[in-house]
């Protein structure tokens, strides 16, 4: 099978979470040992300006909505758009926020990204309360979607007593913390 996985937040000056998620997945992947061709699909919108050879990556651009041809599957790991193709589509819901969030209106692109996971033959859900948002907001079938939760990278482990210790007093930190990476926005329910 040619599988093509959208991996266009990777492409971002400082990637966030969708863009780890979606690095992670590509890494993982390709060290698979599989027949398979895992080929990175990036979004010439993220950098329209910019005239890059991908083939050193092994990637292709694709305009958004065109759809990408010449597949066996596609995976959309960040609700984008990839337009239609012939393909098995598979993607990931993170959350349906701009929908579900508190004081949030439902704007058309918001409305039109509910109609394109309608389409998808399978919709991997990150959490339970995702996939739940998505069948309270949709008509597609439950058989239709599987929770998947995020994995772990391999960096982060639990150290030992001594390297603590050392970062702790490095930083000058109390014994007990609570250490938050993502970005500072509202549905990430920092007060809570």
């Amino acid at each position: 099978m040619k599988i093509g996985i959208e991996v266009g937040e990777t492409i971002r000056g400082r990637p966030a979470g969708i863009a780890r998620y979606a690095a992670q997945v590509l890494r993982a992947l390709r060290r698979l040992d599989t027949p398979h061709e895992i080929v990175p699909l990036y979004p010439w919108r993220r950098l329209p300006h910019v005239y890059r050879d991908l083939s050193s990556l092994g990637g292709r651009w694709y305009r958004r909505g065109h759809g990408v041809k010449g597949f066996d599957l596609v995976h959309a790991t960040a609700g984008d758009t990839l337009g239609p193709t012939s393909a098995i589509e598979v993607a990931t819901l993170h959350d349906l926020y701009r929908l579900t969030g508190p004081g949030m209106t439902p704007t058309p692109r918001a409305l039109a990204e509910i109609d394109w996971y309608r389409r998808m033959d399978r919709v991997i859900c990150v959490s339970p309360s995702a996939r739940e948002d998505l069948h309270l907001m949709t008509d597609i079938p439950e058989s239709r979607s599987l929770v998947i939760p995020l994995g772990v990278n391999e960096a982060y482990r639990p150290r030992d007593a001594a390297e603590v210790e050392r970062v702790r007093r490095r930083y000058d930190l109390p014994s007990e913390f609570l250490l938050f990476v993502g970005r500072p926005r509202e549905n990430k329910n920092l007060e809570r």
